[in-house]
């Protein structure tokens, strides 16, 4: 994996870990965290999320901002609310057969634990 790749994944797990951090401390309703008037409206597709072939795809962000907070609003619409309903217990970027995922692993209030993967190939990136 090239220098630059690296410093591309670190600056991902920055921009995620503060947008996480960013939207947990403001406490926003679920349908607060939404995409600004002037940019398409974030969709999602694909599957369950519980394989990388069944992963979420996270349509219509313009950036990793804006994609980020999507992952987390798609966790709190299907999980409840987050340090509340479920945690994230660790994060982790995947990349195979030229996708993108990030990987959320949760642990559900009732102390489950759940994988998600989200396919992020659309906004991978761009900042």
């Amino acid at each position: 994996m090239s220098h630059k790749t690296l410093k591309k994944i670190g600056l991902f797990f920055l921009v995620a870990s503060l947008a996480g951090l960013f939207f947990q401390a403001l406490q926003l309703p679920q349908d607060a965290v939404a995409a600004p008037q002037s940019q398409p409206m974030v969709t999602f597709e694909g599957g369950s999320g519980d394989t990388p072939a069944a992963a979420v795809i996270i349509r219509g962000a313009a950036d990793g901002i804006v994609g980020v907070a999507a992952e987390y609003r798609y966790l709190e619409g299907k999980f409840g609310q987050k340090m509340r309903d479920w945690r994230l217990k660790k994060q982790e970027l995947l990349q195979e057969n030229g996708r993108v995922f990030d990987v959320m692993h949760l642990e559900l209030a009732d102390g489950s634990r759940r994988t998600i993967y989200f396919d992020i190939t659309e906004f991978f990136g761009k900042y």
